[in-house]
Protein backbone atom coordinates (compact mmCIF):
# COMPACT_ATOMS: atom_id res chain seq x y z
CA UNK A 1 0.00 0.00 0.00
CA UNK A 2 1.76 3.26 -0.85
CA UNK A 3 2.05 6.12 1.37
CA UNK A 4 -0.28 8.24 -0.98
CA UNK A 5 -3.29 5.98 -0.55
CA UNK A 6 -2.62 5.58 3.50
CA UNK A 7 -3.22 9.72 3.70
CA UNK A 8 -6.16 9.38 1.18
CA UNK A 9 -7.72 6.77 3.63
CA UNK A 10 -6.95 8.65 6.82
CA UNK A 11 -8.38 11.91 5.77
CA UNK A 12 -11.46 10.25 4.75
CA UNK A 13 -11.45 8.51 7.80
CA UNK A 14 -10.79 11.92 9.71
CA UNK A 15 -13.44 13.93 7.88
CA UNK A 16 -16.27 10.77 8.60
CA UNK A 17 -15.45 10.95 12.26
CA UNK A 18 -15.90 14.61 12.21
CA UNK A 19 -18.87 14.57 10.66
CA UNK A 20 -20.04 12.01 13.05
CA UNK A 21 -19.19 13.98 16.20
CA UNK A 22 -20.58 17.07 15.12
CA UNK A 23 -24.43 15.15 14.24
CA UNK A 24 -23.69 13.86 17.85
CA UNK A 25 -23.58 17.26 19.25
CA UNK A 26 -26.67 18.12 17.12
CA UNK A 27 -28.51 15.91 18.42
CA UNK A 28 -27.33 16.25 22.18
CA UNK A 29 -27.84 19.63 22.58
CA UNK A 30 -32.05 18.83 20.97
CA UNK A 31 -32.02 16.35 23.81
CA UNK A 32 -30.49 18.35 26.64
CA UNK A 33 -31.63 21.89 25.91
CA UNK A 34 -30.87 24.83 28.27
CA UNK A 35 -33.53 25.98 30.65
CA UNK A 36 -33.92 28.72 33.05
CA UNK A 37 -32.02 31.81 33.75
CA UNK A 38 -29.66 33.26 36.17
CA UNK A 39 -32.52 33.72 39.30
CA UNK A 40 -33.58 30.61 38.62
CA UNK A 41 -34.16 28.09 41.59
CA UNK A 42 -34.20 25.14 39.10
CA UNK A 43 -32.17 25.56 35.83
CA UNK A 44 -30.50 23.17 33.44
CA UNK A 45 -27.49 24.69 31.30
CA UNK A 46 -25.95 22.94 28.82
CA UNK A 47 -23.08 23.36 26.19
CA UNK A 48 -21.99 21.34 23.12
CA UNK A 49 -18.50 22.20 21.07
CA UNK A 50 -18.28 25.26 22.67
CA UNK A 51 -17.29 27.07 25.63
CA UNK A 52 -19.66 29.05 28.15
CA UNK A 53 -20.17 30.70 31.37
CA UNK A 54 -23.01 30.87 33.71
CA UNK A 55 -23.32 33.05 36.95
CA UNK A 56 -26.61 31.89 39.17
CA UNK A 57 -28.59 35.06 41.34
CA UNK A 58 -30.80 32.28 42.50
CA UNK A 59 -32.09 32.90 45.95
CA UNK A 60 -33.34 29.52 47.20
CA UNK A 61 -31.08 27.23 44.47
CA UNK A 62 -32.52 23.34 44.75
CA UNK A 63 -31.17 21.95 41.23
CA UNK A 64 -29.13 22.07 38.79
CA UNK A 65 -28.04 20.46 36.20
CA UNK A 66 -24.86 20.93 33.88
CA UNK A 67 -24.26 18.81 30.95
CA UNK A 68 -21.23 19.23 28.81
CA UNK A 69 -20.31 17.31 25.46
CA UNK A 70 -17.36 18.23 23.35
CA UNK A 71 -16.76 21.32 25.21
CA UNK A 72 -16.57 23.24 29.03
CA UNK A 73 -18.41 25.68 31.37
CA UNK A 74 -17.78 27.73 34.44
CA UNK A 75 -20.47 27.66 36.65
CA UNK A 76 -20.80 30.51 39.02
CA UNK A 77 -22.82 29.96 42.02
CA UNK A 78 -20.95 32.63 44.57
CA UNK A 79 -23.80 35.14 44.38
CA UNK A 80 -26.63 32.49 44.83
CA UNK A 81 -27.87 31.30 47.82
CA UNK A 82 -28.97 27.59 48.36
CA UNK A 83 -32.74 26.06 49.55
CA UNK A 84 -32.79 22.89 51.28
CA UNK A 85 -31.57 19.57 49.78
CA UNK A 86 -29.95 21.77 47.09
CA UNK A 87 -28.28 19.43 43.86
CA UNK A 88 -26.34 19.97 41.67
CA UNK A 89 -25.90 17.60 38.48
CA UNK A 90 -23.00 17.25 36.42
CA UNK A 91 -23.05 15.41 33.24
CA UNK A 92 -19.36 16.35 30.88
CA UNK A 93 -18.16 14.18 27.94
CA UNK A 94 -14.68 15.26 26.47
CA UNK A 95 -15.21 18.30 28.35
CA UNK A 96 -14.81 20.31 32.09
CA UNK A 97 -16.86 21.94 34.36
CA UNK A 98 -15.69 24.35 36.79
CA UNK A 99 -17.82 25.32 39.61
CA UNK A 100 -17.15 28.10 42.08
CA UNK A 101 -19.33 27.83 45.35
CA UNK A 102 -19.26 30.47 48.43
CA UNK A 103 -16.98 29.73 51.40
CA UNK A 104 -19.93 29.52 53.61
CA UNK A 105 -21.58 26.59 51.50
CA UNK A 106 -20.61 22.48 52.72
CA UNK A 107 -20.05 20.52 49.60
CA UNK A 108 -20.83 16.79 49.63
CA UNK A 109 -20.02 15.09 46.66
CA UNK A 110 -20.21 11.70 44.75
CA UNK A 111 -17.95 11.12 41.41
CA UNK A 112 -18.27 8.87 39.05
CA UNK A 113 -15.33 8.98 36.50
CA UNK A 114 -13.81 7.02 33.32
CA UNK A 115 -11.05 8.46 32.32
CA UNK A 116 -10.55 12.00 33.56
CA UNK A 117 -10.68 13.61 36.92
CA UNK A 118 -12.34 15.53 39.49
CA UNK A 119 -10.95 17.81 41.87
CA UNK A 120 -12.72 19.53 45.21
CA UNK A 121 -10.70 22.49 46.26
CA UNK A 122 -12.66 23.74 49.26
CA UNK A 123 -11.09 25.62 52.00
CA UNK A 124 -12.30 25.16 55.13
CA UNK A 125 -15.13 22.50 55.29
CA UNK A 126 -14.08 21.08 58.63
CA UNK A 127 -14.61 24.77 60.52
CA UNK A 128 -18.26 25.06 58.96
CA UNK A 129 -20.86 24.19 61.76
CA UNK A 130 -23.64 22.71 61.16
CA UNK A 131 -26.35 24.40 60.24
CA UNK A 132 -24.00 25.69 56.99
CA UNK A 133 -25.87 25.21 53.88
CA UNK A 134 -25.14 22.16 51.83
CA UNK A 135 -24.67 21.45 48.42
CA UNK A 136 -25.09 17.78 47.36
CA UNK A 137 -22.89 17.28 43.76
CA UNK A 138 -23.46 14.25 42.03
CA UNK A 139 -20.98 14.03 38.49
CA UNK A 140 -20.36 11.76 36.13
CA UNK A 141 -17.06 12.54 33.95
CA UNK A 142 -16.09 10.67 30.36
CA UNK A 143 -12.43 11.67 29.40
CA UNK A 144 -13.25 15.31 30.84
CA UNK A 145 -13.02 16.65 34.11
CA UNK A 146 -14.81 18.47 36.99
CA UNK A 147 -13.49 20.83 39.68
CA UNK A 148 -15.41 22.69 42.42
CA UNK A 149 -14.10 25.26 44.44
CA UNK A 150 -14.36 28.02 47.19
CA UNK A 151 -11.14 29.94 46.71
CA UNK A 152 -11.55 33.10 44.56
CA UNK A 153 -10.00 33.00 41.37
CA UNK A 154 -6.75 35.73 41.45
CA UNK A 155 -6.57 37.65 38.10
CA UNK A 156 -2.87 37.77 36.78
CA UNK A 157 -1.74 41.32 34.93
CA UNK A 158 0.68 41.25 32.44
CA UNK A 159 2.68 44.08 31.66
CA UNK A 160 3.87 45.40 28.17
CA UNK A 161 6.96 44.92 26.57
Amino acid sequence: MSITRIVKNLVKALVALNIGLMLTALIAKRLVPSEGDESSDVFTHSTVMFGTEFKSRSTALRRAKIFTLFGGAVIDLTGAALGPNAELEITTVIGGVEVRVPPKWRVEAANSILAGGAQMVLDGQADLGPTAPVLRVRSRTIIGGVSVTNRSRRRSTTSPI
